[in-house]
């Protein structure tokens, strides 16, 4: 250990312009420095953004130093914090629903630390419309659901999702759009059009673009699950008239002789 010690003093010597001595007398007295203090100093050339790892070991070894500032402790021992973890399980759950589908871009999407949620959503929204736009000809081989009555597989499949989510339907195995919230779906329904939404700087634009787009069918689909929710609602209500009505001799709607 002595030997290696000499040798990190003579290259930390050399490095920086100090003495050997110097650099040994800072090794001895446990120094420690963050990014910028290093950079400084000339221990290192350039400092670059933390990185967050998706798998990390707890070392028990910061015990053994006496000297370590609490703020680099910190930095070491730090486990992933709660809005890390909501981030992960989110994306997680956003492709739970495809049975391994994304796969591919689940991981990606995982491992990329500064890919939200919403990031996510947005990626799975732009690989399921290149799949399902007219001019694609190929069906995945694992596409587990197929609307092909009028071509329009995307809104066929969020036709049918949500009208199975009221109830109007069975759901289908393997629509995603059955899980799908109705700002999801509006996303959709522009992304399958070839309309980007990261354009939009606001959800309440996102939603109007799909109410109001020309292209867009969204409006159709919410209009078709309103009016199958109003007629099932009327067919299955009881009759209400006897409450506001009252039985009346038939003569009192015929007009008088007189008055004839």
């Amino acid at each position: 250990m002595d030997k290696l010690g000499d040798t990190m003093a003579e290259t930390y010597a050399g490095r920086t312009g100090r003495s050997k001595q110097e650099i040994t007398a800072m090794m001895e007295a446990e120094t420690w420095m963050d990014g910028n203090e290093c950079k400084a100093n000339g221990f290192a050339d350039e400092v670059i953004p933390a990185i967050t790892a998706m798998a990390r070991i707890e070392s028990k070894r910061i015990g053994d130093f006496s000297n370590m500032p609490e703020n680099i402790k910190n930095m070491i021992s730090q486990k992933t914090g709660s809005g890390e973890q909501e981030r992960l399980n989110g994306i997680r759950e956003l492709f739970g629903t495809f049975n391994g589908r994304y796969n591919d871009l689940a991981i990606s999407c995982l491992a990329d630390s500064e890919c939200s949620v919403e990031n996510a959503r947005e990626r799975l929204l732009l690989a399921m419309g290149k799949e399902s736009t007219p001019t694609n000809k190929t069906t995945p081989a694992n596409l587990y659901y197929a609307y092909t009555d009028n071509g329009n597989i995307t809104g066929d499949a969020m036709r049918q999702g949500l009208n199975a989510r009221l109830g109007h339907e069975r759901a289908e195995r393997g629509n995603p759009y059955a899980m799908m919230s109705l700002f999801d779906m509006a996303q959709a329904s522009l992304t399958h059009r070839g309309i980007s939404t990261g354009s939009y700087g606001t959800r309440s634009q996102i939603v109007n673009a799909a109410f109001n787009h020309s292209s867009s069918d969204f409006t159709d689909i919410l209009a078709g699950g309103a009016e199958k929710s109003v007629l099932a609602g009327w067919e299955h209500s009881g009759e209400t008239f006897r409450q506001w009505t009252k039985k009346v001799p038939f003569q009192t709607f015929v007009k008088p002789a007189a008055l004839a």
